[in-house]
């Protein structure tokens, strides 16, 4: 039994019970279902309720129903409640008239039914006011789950997911699991593998002791036989060689370890989830799983059926290899995006025999063991993508050359080598067109929405952003609605999200319009698929300067795991939120905390690098440590990244170092083809440099030339890192975005003073980057050591050092030398 408090917490399910005159609350035993009701009328002091205790063996439907009408009879007043439990088939015959009639009869009387039987939707009550809590609302919502451990001891979202996973929402279990991590209290976190065990040994307990133990032998049994499938119908219980099908599972429903789904087109039964998974613990304990061919009978028929998923899981327990390489071909894109852990079982199992002859699935096997694990190293030697020049065509083409050519791609991309990944690129693009070219004029349109998508990525997560919009654009445009949309969709987000990251705000939330029109995705992709359109989100959010929005839109932001490619992009939205919150403390622990975590997708070729260079120098530029950031960009060999060239601009600016601020960004400004958003705020820069040199011609072209960049492209928020005084004088060549003075945005500390030093002061400065002794300059200057002595403390106060080594560094810093 849940406990009452757990259930009055679900205002959700509360509510559902003053909807209707007539409710049916349904759900199979340890659902709550009982403890639900009692909750609402805690809640409803207001309403009389009639208890209609659940009936003994003994007693018939007339007997029962009398005492229903009786009840109603004296509670036939304003607001009266009866309450009726109804476990058993019988008692349901003809319950639609019987209901009809009393409510004829007493009209002011509401009824609830609590019951374990999925037969009340065999069209028994009347077509109109009528509420039925599903099972599937009475389990908890990973909310649910959160909020009830949070509230009874400390805990952790992810100690809530475990806890959501384990049970399945199941109240009971949930229940179960709290009592269980109340025990471990603080050192939870610590103890979380031992803990999960110890929920794990708990619902099995409960399974064998609750509800399996009531059952004779023979329905035990049953039971785990029966968990074999995860869609129950008297066909399939036939198929498994269980005696009486129809009597097993109304048996088994009795007992709370099934429930009956409605009618879609056919009514069928499924365990709950944790319950299931206990079930084939206990069957694997015992020795009751199916046999061989028996597995092989249940594929072929859930393959006639159309439930590709059950139809692999089953031809992989039947070791029917040719089925599975089947079955994949056939539905790859529908499997790889619900049932992931089914596909990697089958990959998994394909013997080594198959895997040679099949390059494609030997790719798909490694991709999805790197997914589940870093720890497995690839392969000595990977197949090579065939030439597009090859004498293939059509799906010989796809299965021998493109699928295994993108599958190495995204193999090469999963462990970080960018320049590796895109290697075959252009040929598999020239590959793909050729496949579309030649379905189209047999009239067919083949499905490479996932191809161009995995390309894509590729090419966007090296940083060559121009290709990968080619590629995302082409899955958005070309792609069938239909199974394959989630990789389309997900094309959207990535165009939304580049071109938010790059600046173009308006452009983005076009791309993010155009992701919300495609179906939303299930099963374990769905994190994947929705991730970059979110994070655009944010992005487009902070620089419309609607931080709110941009705050409710990370809450729906998930926790980053090792198998989310786009944590950078991730990390690099939730800092720039920090920034404008004044929180650059946070920011930066983040930050650096996930780059430690992600670093096998930090090389040198990953645009993440750069990306997130920026953004922790930005937030260290934030914290008063321009300096260091100065000193770490000289550290940088090569080219700057344009990213982090813009920062390091910033930092040279903020720190009074205004000529190497200006070098960089004239730098900026005038190389074609960058960033909107690195030009835009160069170009501030530029503005913010001339004025303070007295330049106002030069500060009015950069400064207007910013201002139309931002009228173009919606980018509001680089206005904020110009100080509110000089945003002020700036302002007379022309205005900002209304709104950006309204919240006094400040994300950085004001720019400190350029060092002007006179020219006996630049004579010293010279002499101690020489590394001359104080008498050597003071002789060539015709002066005392003294003078000397007091033209360096002079000298260091400007500087803002105090030693002889800071001021020649902080000289170079500021190009006095």
């Amino acid at each position: 039994m849940t406990d009452v408090r757990v259930s009055a917490r679900r205002f959700r399910l509360l509510r559902r019970l003053d909807e209707s005159p007539l409710t049916v609350v349904w759900g199979p035993a340890g659902y709550g279902k009982t403890e639900l009701v009692e909750s609402w009328l805690a809640h409803r002091a207001d309403i009389a309720a009639r208890r209609i205790a659940a009936p003994g063996p003994a007693t018939g439907p007339d007997a029962y129903w009398a005492a229903v009408a009786s009840a109603s009879a004296s509670a036939g007043v304003a607001d009266a409640m009866v309450v009726l439990d109804l476990p058993e088939k019988g008692l349901l015959t003809n319950i639609g008239v019987r209901l009809r009639d009393l409510q004829v009869r007493y009209p002011t009387c509401r009824f609830v039914l609590t019951t374990r039987d999925g037969s009340v939707f065999d069209d028994r009550f009347p077509s109109s006011g009528v509420s039925v809590v599903m099972p599937a609302e009475l389990e908890y919502t990973l909310d649910e789950v959160a909020e009830l451990l949070a509230d009874r001891h400390p805990s952790s979202r992810r100690a809530a997911r475990d806890v959501w996973l384990m049970t399945g929402g199941h109240p009971a279990l949930v229940a179960l699991a709290e009592n269980v991590l109340r025990v471990y209290g603080k050192d939870l976190e610590l103890e979380r593998e031992r803990a999960c065990l110890a929920v794990e040994v708990q619902v099995d307990r409960y399974v064998d002791t609750n509800l399996l133990e009531p059952l004779p032998p023979s329905l035990r049994a049953a039971a785990r036989t029966v968990a074999a499938v995860r869609r129950v119908t008297e066909t399939v219980v036939t198929m498994l060689r269980v005696d009486d099908a129809e009597k097993t599972i109304a048996a088994l429903e009795c007992a709370g370890l099934l429930y009956r789904m409605p009618p879609s087109p056919e009514s069928y039964h499924v365990f709950p989830a944790a319950i299931r998974r206990s079930l084939r613990r206990g069957a694997m304990r015992v020795g009751t799983q199916p046999p061989p061919e028996v597995s092989v009978a249940l594929a072929r028929w859930y393959e006639a059926v159309g439930d590709p998923v059950e139809a692999l899981r089953h031809a992989t327990e039947g070791q029917d290899w040719d089925l599975v390489v089947e079955v994949l071909a056939a539905h790859w894109v529908e499997i790889t995006a619900t049932r992931f852990g089914v596909l990697f079982r089958a990959l998994c199992g394909l013997p080594e025999h198959v895997l040679r002859s099949r390059p494609a699935m030997l790719y798909a096997r490694e991709l999805a063991v790197r997914i589940s694990s870093d720890l497995r190293p690839l392969p000595r030697s990977l197949p090579e993508v065939i030439s597009p020049d090859s004498d293939i065509d059509g799906q010989d083409s796809f299965d021998l050359a493109l699928a295994p050519g993108v599958l190495r791609s995204i193999l090469m991309r999963w462990i970080g080598v960018y320049d590796e990944a895109v290697r075959d690129h252009a040929e598999l693009v020239d590959l793909a067109t050729r496949i579309e070219s030649e379905a189209a004029d047999q009239g067919m349109r083949p499905d490479l929405a996932p191809v161009w998508t995995h390309l894509g990525l590729t090419s966007e997560y090296r940083g060559d952003h121009q290709r990968a919009a080619d590629l995302f654009e082409r899955a958005v445009t070309v792609c069938p609605r239909g199974a394959g949309d989630f990789a389309a969709r997900q094309a959207a987000g990535q165009l939304a999200l580049q071109q938010a990251v790059l600046g173009e705000g308006r452009r983005a939330q076009r791309w993010i319009e155009q992701e919300s029109t495609f179906s939303s995705v299930a099963g374990w992709l769905g994190t994947t698929i929705e991730l970059p359109a979110i994070t655009a989100r944010v992005i487009v959010a902070l620089d419309r300067l609607d931080v709110a929005a941009a705050e409710h839109v990370l809450t729906t932001l998930p926790e980053l795991t090792g198998n989310i490619e786009n944590w950078a992009f991730v990390v690099y939205a939730r800092a720039q939120y920090e920034l404008m919150r004044g929180r650059p403390e946070a920011g930066l622990d983040r930050v650096q905390r996930h780059r430690a975590e992600f670093g096998k997708w930090l090389g040198p070729a990953a645009f993440a690098r750069p990306l997130l260079d920026a953004a922790e120098m930005d937030l260290n530029t934030a914290l008063g440590a321009g300096s260091d950031v100065l000193e770490r960009a000289e550290l940088v060999s090569g080219p700057l990244h344009p990213l982090v060239r813009l920062s390091t601009a910033r930092a040279a600016l903020l720190t009074g170092n205004t000529s190497t601020a200006a070098k960089h960004a004239t730098a900026l400004t005038r190389r074609r083809g960058i960033y909107t958003r690195v030009r835009l705020e160069a170009f501030l820069i530029e503005s913010m440099v001339s004025l303070g040199a007295g330049e106002r011609d030069a500060a009015r072209v950069a400064w207007n030339r910013a201002v139309a960049l931002s009228e173009d492209t919606g980018l509001a928020r680089p206005f904020t890192t110009v100080p509110a005084e000089m945003r002020s004088a700036l302002s007379e060549f022309g205005l900002p975005p209304a709104d950006v003075g309204a919240q006094g945005w400040a994300p950085y500390p004001p720019p400190a003073p350029a060092v002007r030093l006179t020219e006996r002061e630049l004579a010293v400065l010279h002499g101690l980057v020489r590394g001359d002794p104080v008498v050597d300059i003071a002789k060539s200057l015709f002066v005392s050591p003294n003078t000397i002595k007091t033209q360096l403390q002079g000298l260091y106060r400007k500087l803002g050092v105090h030693s002889r080594g800071d001021a020649v560094r902080e000289a170079r810093r500021r190009a006095l030398v």
